[in-house]
Parts: C-alpha cells; sequence; structure tokens
C-alpha cells in the first residue's frame, strides 16, 4: 500500500491539477498545450505503474483498488487482460465485473468491428433488423428522435429515407 501512496497518488495530483488548468476557459494556448503534455505524460507512468503493480501483486486487494480506480487507463485489451489475471473471485465482484463489461462493450463498438444486429421500428411502425439495410460501401444512419421534440422532427424531414 505504502508504494501506491508514494508513486500513483502523487501522480493523480499532477494530473487531477493539470486536468482543472485544462478546464480554465482563460487558458493561453501555451499553457493549454504544457498542460495536456504534462497529463499526457502522468496518465502514462500512471498506467505503467498500476500495470507494473497488477502484474506483481494480482492477489493482492490493494491491486482491485488501483485497477478499479485507474481502469480508464488502460485499453479495452489490456484491461480485460489484466483483470483475467486476478484471482476469480475479485474478478466477480459486482465493479470489478461492470468494469469487464465495459471493456467488452466498447471492443465490440469499435470502429470496424461487427455490428450488433438490431430490431427497431421504421418511421411508419414496421419493424426492420439493421442487417436488413447493412451492405458493403454503403452508409446507414441511425437517427433516433421523438415526435414531440420540434427540432427533431425537422431533421427528420431533412434526412432522405
Amino acid at each position: 500500500m505504502q508504494q501506491y501512496k508514494d508513486s500513483l497518488l502523487p501522480l493523480n495530483a499532477i494530473y487531477e491539477k493539470y486536468a482543472a488548468k485544462v478546464a480554465r476557459k482563460d487558458i493561453t494556448p501555451a499553457a493549454l498545450e504544457e498542460a495536456q503534455k504534462v497529463m499526457l505524460i502522468t496518465s502514462v507512468a500512471r498506467a505503467e505503474f498500476a500495470e507494473k503493480y497488477l502484474r506483481k501483486n494480482k492477489d493482492n486487494l490493494v491491486a482491485l483498488y488501483i485497477l478499479r480506480n485507474n481502469y480508464e487507463l488502460f485499453s479495452p485489451a489490456k484491461g480485460l487482460e489484466l483483470l483475467s489475471l486476478l484471482p476469480l473471485y475479485m474478478q466477480e465482484e459486482p465493479t470489478t465485473a461492470k468494469i469487464k463489461e465495459y471493456y467488452k462493450g466498447v471492443l465490440q463498438t469499435a470502429e470496424g468491428a461487427s455490428f450488433i444486429d438490431t430490431r427497431l421500428s421504421d418511421s411508419q411502425g414496421n419493424v426492420r433488423n439493421l442487417s436488413d439495410y447493412i451492405a458493403k460501401g454503403k452508409i446507414v444512419v441511425l437517427n433516433f428522435w421523438s415526435s414531440t421534440n420540434s427540432a427533431s422532427l425537422k431533421e427528420q424531414r431533412m434526412l432522405a429515407l
């Protein structure tokens, strides 16, 4: 735990300090660029430390704590790999299971991934499968709109169906 406090917590504090700077409306372009560089460097350092700690201490509850609080640092593939290193009882814990589902969802919806076939009603109320419209070389636009929203109705009229 001391290693976590000495390494990751200070990095998190630096990251948060610069994230607050980026959020300011009066930040200069030079300060914005500097803050973004610091945030990137600290993110890489945080990810490296967290991964190294998880691999070395996978049976330790502190590893689970670190993963829960830093899961956004890892790509979905890396995150799933690290999750698989944890003992089964840690993997099945509800929060960890939600993180695993998050990673899987990101992978399933990534650019170039196979789409999930969906059944939806068209504007005339007919039930359609997304697979009925997906074809190589064609673009499919799914427009979710509300009949009670005037902006949605205007947009719907502009789309050629």
